[in-house]
């Protein structure tokens, strides 16, 4: 058994008898103002997949509050279009006043998207921000692993050399830190002992995050939030049963994606990895060995993490 009742005038609740129809495999009730729909056991998407159970729980919404549907396939957006006529009278009067008239048309465009859980979430149970969290702490601790086997390394490599350090040597050794960073880098401080450049830095970095985390929580697959970036790239026509993605989002976008975050990222990356190679030398104090570390490890986590986003972006926005 399968209903298609979208693209009417329906208004009001859906009747609490459609979740009593145990043979229902379709339901799609889109385009209408339906302001509730019943408790409706998931029904089988075997046969019609995305498109099995399909209503207007997307936003922008019609509603004050987006219409709630847990177990919707697919949820597409409603909003009215008000187009004005202008139709001249039978008889213009002396004024040559114009009437006008309107109607509204909802979901013209049919844009729809499917409500599902993303991979993270299916896999690990994370949403994009809590996985974003744990990829950054899990970077930094291989960070730690890396310098601290780069140190052990350099530490037996010179155990029978006498290592000195002089003022002259720690010079060029920051000098070469700075050249890594970029001398006009507000991360540069971290690679100084100055105090007031360290606290500049990371309210810098703070702002940083905090930018790009606007980005991440935009691209959560919350369909019933109005705060997210998703565009509905699914179209549900009137003459089909089943629902398509029109997204052009494809092997060569993605090839031509990464070859840009390549060429405008990979420069930080590499010398944020140099920086903390430069930490594991054993002839740098210990002092200037923690600034080259932290240097270096939140220049390569805030590129990690502007890649992530970038990806996010480009998913929700194509």
């Amino acid at each position: 058994m399968y209903l298609r009742l979208s693209y009417n005038a329906f208004t009001g609740a859906a009747p609490v008898s459609l979740g009593e129809l145990a043979q229902l495999q379709l339901l799609q009730l889109q385009t209408n103002r339906i302001t509730k729909i019943p408790n409706i056991t998931q029904l089988d998407g075997s046969i019609y997949n995305n498109s099995t159970f399909v209503t207007d729980c997307g936003v922008p919404s019609a509603f004050d509050e987006a219409l709630e549907c847990e177990n919707c396939t697919m949820c597409c957006e409603y909003y009215s279009n008000v187009i004005a006529r202008f139709v001249s009278s039978a008889l213009l009067n002396a004024s040559h006043q114009l009437s006008l008239s309107s109607y509204s048309i909802g979901n013209a465009n049919e844009d729809c998207y499917p409500q599902e859980d993303t991979l993270i979430a299916e896999n690990l149970g994370l949403n994009y921000s809590e996985f974003a969290a744990v990829l950054i702490a899990c970077f930094v601790v291989f960070c730690c692993m890396v310098a601290l086997s780069l140190y052990l390394f350099s530490n037996r490599k010179n155990s029978e050399n006498a290592v000195t350090t002089s003022t002259e040597r720690s010079e060029e050794d920051d000098k070469y830190a700075l050249s890594r960073i970029g001398n006009e880098s507000v991360y540069s401080y971290f690679v100084t002992d100055k105090v007031l450049g360290w606290i500049v830095a990371f309210a810098t970095l703070g702002i940083q995050i905090g930018l790009l985390f606007v980005f991440v929580v935009a691209s959560e697959a919350n369909l019933q939030d109005d705060a997210i970036d998703i565009q509905f790239t699914w179209k549900c026509p009137r003459d089909s049963d089943l629902c398509k993605d029109t997204a052009d989002l494809a092997g060569p976008g993605w090839f031509i994606f990464f070859m840009l975050m390549i060429a405008n990222l990979a420069k930080d990356m590499i010398s944020g990895s140099k920086l903390i190679y430069h930490s594991s030398k054993v002839r740098h104090p210990i002092g200037s060995r923690i600034r080259y570390f932290i240097g270096g490890t939140l220049l390569c986590s805030i590129t990690l993490f502007a890649l992530y986003v970038s990806c996010h972006a480009m998913i929700c926005n194509t």
